[in-house]
């Protein structure tokens, strides 16, 4: 049977638990653990041993998030911008618990109460689960202006050039399609091209990013009918406002975009107005004459980060009312998709060509209907006149007589594998101005993780209001600022982790809230870490917030 005995060190006692047994005729302790003081025996009986109550709360990702919140000031600076008398919580506070949410687990107002009573942020920000209604919300967001929004944004920026890498610079536009049908004074949501091919109203989405951690610095969301040339022209003004920002923390930064971007005045605009130098690339409709350059002057090579070898060659000519290095570039992998690619929608189109012309007799459609369902046929992008084709009348009716335009296909094939690149500055190598315009797509991870549906998820938005919707692009961009720079700490630290694996590890980690019996004092202990866990845990500091 066991039983409490205690033992003396120097002037106090202490209580263990033991079993004694007979062997070989003589009583042994077979077995002892040390139990404590005589003040925790007298707690233990006085309370017992088993909690009364346990709750798991989501930590690890809400804490590491929270952490870069004290580093940017984001809060703090929202706030200055936007005050509201002390009751409940303020606009940075709201905004924040909704960022976090974007990136924990995406999902409408209605639920952001229920989320928010499973994670640690119940024990930072004192509110009830019932105060985080959509209708607060709303109201809070109904308040937040656009200029508010570009005031924050500066406020950021500040501190941003100061923690991050400006000296490259990434330009693009995206949208963002919804179902949302028209409302009254609404100007954001518009048809237009839509890049992901859908026919439905759209927003539209303009961002900048560091070429070293994709960290958006600043962001524009506008009309979804307005082209990537005029958005940008509007862009070059809203930076060159801001231009301190950037010379005082670096003087040589170059501004990376695609050709969509590309006019005139807008690069002499960025010349005269930002100072940055360009690396773009230009549409190959309006240079073929640099196609004719033959294969054999490619002999300077440069390796992909993929391991995919791409041959250049470069020359200096006047572009842009200036001189500009331009870069071609060619790739027998990409080559030989081009090639596969126009050979197939030319065999798909002459095909249907054929089934066209098989209908006529028993159609009604007159010379321009049938026109438009040839042309509708043979003008598709890759093959656009690839194909020739022509109605005549004949004496039965119409006649549709097409065919393969060979010359136009080996002209056409002159450009599969090529890119044309160009840049302002001449001291760049060859191949530096092909691994800086290679690298852009980092700023095509980011508009995949906005679209991500289950980390930020920018649609469905849930909103349909301009004002509602600016906010929630806002939030979006904030959510895609707080991800980038805590990937950025991991990676500084020497972790080999990519973006999923830290939200991965992160989210595992719990924390384990313990009352117990008559005590008012609440346990609080992390659940079991892995040694990735423990690494992040300590790198990103978030057992303070376990407190």
């Amino acid at each position: 049977m066991a039983y409490l005995f205690q033992k003396k060190k120097g002037e106090r006692y202490y209580w263990y638990l033991g079993e004694n047994q007979r062997v070989n005729g003589k009583v042994k302790r077979i077995w002892q653990k040390y139990v404590g003081p005589a003040e925790n025996v007298a707690n233990q009986l006085a309370y017992g041993t088993v909690p009364e109550q346990i709750d798991i709360l989501d930590f690890g990702l809400c804490s590491a998030l929270l952490n870069i919140n004290d580093k940017i000031k984001f809060v703090e600076k929202v706030n200055e911008i936007i005050s509201k008398r002390e009751q409940g919580l303020g606009y940075g506070e709201h905004l924040l618990i909704s960022l976090i949410n974007r990136i924990d687990n995406p999902q409408s107002k209605n639920k952001l109460g229920e989320w928010f009573e499973g994670t640690v942020l119940k024990r930072i920000f004192s509110v009830n689960k019932s105060y985080l209604s959509s209708q607060n919300f709303w109201n809070h967001w109904n308040n937040i202006s656009e200029e508010e929004i570009n005031k924050i944004q500066e406020e950021l920026l500040k501190i941003l050039v100061e923690k991050c890498d400006i000296s490259d610079l990434y330009f693009d536009p995206t949208n963002f399609t919804a179902y949302t049908e028209e409302h009254k004074n609404q100007k954001l949501m518009k048809f237009g091209h839509s890049k992901d091919g859908r026919r439905l109203r759209q927003v539209n989405l303009s961002l900048l990013v560091t070429k070293k951690d994709g960290i958006p610095i600043w962001h524009h969301s506008y009309e979804g009918n307005i082209n990537d040339v005029t958005e940008f022209k509007e862009f070059i003004k809203t930076l060159a406002e801001r231009i301190t920002f950037f010379s005082k923390k670096c003087k040589k930064i170059t501004l990376i975009m695609d050709k969509g971007n590309n006019s005139k005045n807008n690069i002499k605009n960025i010349n005269k107005h930002l100072s940055f130098f360009v690396v773009g690339s230009l549409k190959p409709s309006e240079h073929k004459e640099l196609f004719d350059i033959p294969l054999e002057d490619f002999n300077e090579e440069y390796e992909t980060s993929e391991g995919k070898k791409v041959f250049c060659v470069a020359k200096n000519m006047n572009l842009y009312e200036g001189k500009k290095k331009v870069v071609i570039t060619y790739s027998n992998e990409l080559a030989y998709k081009n090639r596969v690619r126009v050979l197939k929608a030319i065999e798909k189109a002459l095909n249907q060509l054929k089934n066209l012309e098989g209908r006529i007799k028993n159609s009604n459609l007159s010379r321009d209907e049938l026109l438009i369902k040839a042309s509708g046929i043979a003008d598709k992008p890759y093959i656009k006149g690839l194909i020739k084709y022509e109605i005549k009348n004949i004496p039965s009716g119409l006649k549709l007589i097409f065919s393969e335009d060979e010359q136009a296909y080996k002209e056409k094939e002159k450009s599969f594998g090529k890119n044309i690149l160009f840049t302002d500055d001449l001291t760049l190598k060859t191949t530096e101005v092909v691994r800086i315009y290679c690298s852009k797509n980092i700023i095509e991870e980011q508009f995949r993780t906005l679209k991500n549906p289950y980390v930020i998820s920018f649609t469905p938005m849930w909103c349909w209001t301009d004002k509602m919707i600016r906010v929630h692009a806002f939030t979006c961009v904030m959510a895609l600022l707080f991800l980038r720079m805590l990937v950025k700490d991991v990676r500084e630290n020497k972790i080999n982790l990519s973006q999923a694996q830290i939200i991965e590890q992160l989210k595992k980690i719990k924390q384990t809230l313990l009352r117990m019996p008559r005590r008012k004092e609440i346990i609080s202990k992390l659940t079991r870490l892995n040694e990735e866990q423990r690494v992040l845990a300590n790198v990103l500091n978030i057992r303070k917030y376990a407190k």
